[in-house]
């Protein structure tokens, strides 16, 4: 096709953003221009193709079935030349931003991540870590994984692995104290123990003690905490002797099989979620992102299938 057989790319652009948000002001908004300089674009092509794109009603619009079949059309190439531009910006790097928690990335992901960049080592690789919930679109994070119950706004989810949580120690202080605060001494005596706890700045969804101790069906309230505000330092100071966390299965489980951790108690919580990988709806993956997801997956499948509990973990 000829340059001068297609419409003016001014107004293909005025006519996708008003059909993905059905609303000529919010595609106005968008673009940075007047509402009456989008209308008069859709206008312009509506005349220029010959047919009616959208029904105009008092303060909305829809579009016929032509404007369905451009706005697939307009919307699918509009994609793909954002790829390609990103593909050459990038000088053919191939690129992905990811969200995680600092533990979730120190205990499952970073051990994982060596397998990726052996498959894939044109893959620019960006790992965005917080704490708090990830906002994907304020930090340009393509994918994130995160913990809770799977629904959130204006995210897709796919479930990687549901986890369970039980408490754990150094093996000298289960030498210590274990007559006193561990296994035979019920949640009663738990409750007694030295509990080291994560404090409010943590990731939505995540428990600390006295969600623990409700959890196990207990009214009891922890009389011990010591609390961080991160839960790769609650588990050193675990490693260090200085108490008990709260293991998430997923998280220690290296460490409880290598010796570096021993389980504490009998009890052991099936976490009401899961963790999930989310990215968002309205955005299309980049071609790295494609392939980190297929990775992960893949990953998370694997674990799950070897997904056992470890030894002395439920009695």
């Amino acid at each position: 096709m000829k340059p001068r057989d297609l419409p003016s790319l001014t107004a293909l652009a005025a006519f996708e953003a008003a059909a993905r948000h059905l609303s000529f002001k919010q595609a106005a908004d968008e673009l940075n221009v007047t509402a009456p300089a989008v209308s008069r674009q859709i206008r312009a092509l509506e005349a220029d193709l010959q047919t009616m794109l959208f029904v105009r009603a008092h303060r909305q619009v829809e579009l016929t079935i032509e404007g369905r079949v451009l706005y697939d059309s307009v919307s699918s190439a509009f994609r793909s030349m954002g790829e390609a531009a990103r593909v050459v910006g990038s000088s053919g790097t191939r690129q992905v931003r990811v969200g995680s928690s600092n533990a979730v990335a120190s205990y499952w992901l970073i051990p994982r991540l060596g397998d990726f960049w052996r498959q894939h080592p044109d893959v620019n690789f960006n790992h965005v870590i917080s704490d708090q919930t990830i906002n994907l679109a304020a930090t340009r994070v393509e994918l994130a994984v995160r913990f809770g119950h799977g629904k959130w706004a204006g995210l897709d989810s796919r479930l990687l692995f549901p986890d369970r949580i039980y408490p754990v120690c150094s093996p000298d202080f289960m030498e210590r104290n274990s007559a006193d605060t561990t296994n035979k001494g019920g949640l009663e005596v738990l409750a007694d123990a030295p509990l080291l706890d994560i404090g409010d700045v943590r990731e939505e969804g995540w428990l600390g003690w006295t969600d623990w101790f409700h959890g196990m069906g207990s009214t009891l309230t922890p009389r011990n905490l010591r609390t961080f505000n991160s839960y790769v330092v609650a588990v050193q100071a675990a490693m260090d002797g200085l108490g008990i966390a709260l293991g998430w299965d997923s998280l220690v489980r290296e460490d409880v099989v290598e010796g570096r951790l021993v389980v504490a108690s009998d009890y052991v919580l099936e976490a009401e979620g899961g963790f999930y990988l989310v990215t968002q709806s309205d955005k299309p993956l980049s071609s790295g992102a494609t392939l980190f997801v297929d990775w992960l997956m893949a990953q998370a499948i694997d674990y799950r299938q070897r997904q056992k509990l470890p030894p002395g973990v439920g009695g």
